[in-house]
């Protein structure tokens, strides 16, 4: 079996595959229950209606029932914050490619359903069985400070929007390079099986087809320009107005198709030609 952890930005993505084994489902013997039709029902679970969230409320923990059963599967499983992502690990596993390939096409699709926390800008991190080898191996793909960043200005910004002990959340003294798309390559030069353009073709075609966005992503979305439109005005966000007509303008709702043609075209281009076309190419 191979299993692998892979995060990109906040985002985390579990998958695992196996060879496909056909195991006969063991043999069960015939029971037979008394049935007492003038018993009084089995109390039921009390639910309280009032305990669940309405439409466009974040569920909060502690529900009281479970949502859904344990899920088994002995040939390959995928476990993501959106249902497209995770039919998205399914579907590579299913045509042959590794557990690494899935969790890159499913990460590229999070980039595009869930870019409140996962996305091209972000880093990413991975943990990865080998079953061939019996080896474990690690990836900290976390990307190192700009070029042009230096104490001072970190220390300058920390003073100015905070206790000078600490940098600020937003801007780009607090933003490193990213480490998603050369971690993709790295784990796929080593694990994968199919071209990395058939592992983002997906995510390409539903950017610019649109994907839908289900109830808790669209909550946390629209709670975004609440927090970036102000740090931009004080001067702590250099740069909002194009996040803001992408994201913002509005913010999708539940259930509404969102696009973005420009994701589209760049994860298009990282497939084709690499992961220095990011770095170094017309994207840096």
């Amino acid at each position: 079996m191979m299993r692998t952890l892979i995060t990109g930005g906040l985002g985390a993505l579990m998958l695992s595959a196996c060879a496909l084994i056909e195991t006969p489902p063991p043999e069960r013997p015939a029971v037979a229950l008394p049935l007492d039709l003038d018993a009084a029902p089995m109390p039921g679970p009390v639910l309280d209606n009032d305990a669940y969230p309405k439409l466009g409320q974040r569920p909060e923990a502690g529900r009281p029932v479970a949502s859904r059963s344990a899920v088994v599967a002995p040939n390959g499983a995928a476990a993501t914050a959106h249902p497209l992502a995770t039919q998205t690990a399914l579907d590579v596993l299913k045509a042959g490619g590794s557990a690494v390939d899935a969790a890159i096409a499913a990460n590229a699709m999070l980039g595009l359903v869930e870019p409140t926390g996962n996305g091209i800008g972000g880093d990413l991190f991975a943990i990865v069985w080998d079953p061939e080898t019996q080896q474990l191996y690690g990836y900290n793909g976390s990307g190192r400070s700009a070029m042009d960043a230096t104490l001072a200005d970190a220390q300058a910004k920390a003073d100015q929007f905070r206790d000078g002990k600490t940098l600020p959340s937003y801007g780009t003294i607090s933003v490193t390079v990213p480490g998603a798309v050369d971690g993709w390559f790295a784990l796929h030069g080593k694990f994968g099986k199919r071209p990395m353009a058939d592992n983002l073709a997906p995510a390409v075609r539903y950017a610019r087809e649109g994907a839908p966005i289900p109830e808790i992503i669209a909550w946390y979305w629209s709670r975004g320009e609440s927090r970036f439109g102000p740090a931009h005005e004080r001067g702590e966000l250099e740069e909002f107005e194009n996040a803001k007509k992408l994201y913002f303008s509005p913010a999708p709702a539940a259930g509404s198709l969102f696009r973005n043609p420009d994701l589209a075209n760049t994860l298009e281009i990282i497939g084709k030609k690499g992961r220095n076309e990011f770095y170094s190419g017309i994207m840096a």
